[in-house]
């Protein structure tokens, strides 16, 4: 599997599980929106860990 294929797929896995969790259980404490412009700001960045 090319590097490629693998963030792909990881960027959806945690896409639909950020999804889930912001319009069910989280609904009205979270945004869906928010979290995405977070996560690609993070990943923009480096994705380093402080």
């Amino acid at each position: 599997m090319s590097k490629l294929t693998a963030l792909s797929i990881s960027i959806a896995v945690l896409g639909a599980i950020w999804a889930y969790l912001a319009l069910g259980p989280l609904a009205g404490f979270v945004l869906v929106w928010a979290g995405f412009i977070a996560w690609a700001c993070f990943f923009h960045t480096g994705a380093d860990m402080p």
